[in-house]
């Protein structure tokens, strides 16, 4: 067989509390279809020093996912 792998996909959850963030993922329609589990569930409250705080708007939904060969053309900028 040369292996045995597994396909992980990574989902970001706004919840009160990890219990309600667990709730949410498992009702979801794409979590029953696929029959998915729970790996871990890591809580976002600082980045590199920043404070995370969200703020309900109305703004459109402009995320933008950039697939293997658009990172990998994505040039790093130097610091001096």
């Amino acid at each position: 067989m040369g292996g045995l792998y597994e396909k992980h996909t990574n989902y970001f959850v706004i919840a009160e509390s990890v219990a309600f963030a667990k709730k949410k993922d498992i009702e979801s329609p794409e979590y029953q279809k696929n029959k998915m589990h729970i790996d871990g569930i890591e809580e976002l409250n600082v980045i590199e020093g920043y404070g995370i705080k969200l703020v309900k708007d109305n703004l459109k939904n402009d995320m933008v996912i950039y697939n293997y060969n658009d990172v990998k053309n994505i040039m790093i900028e130097q610091n001096n």
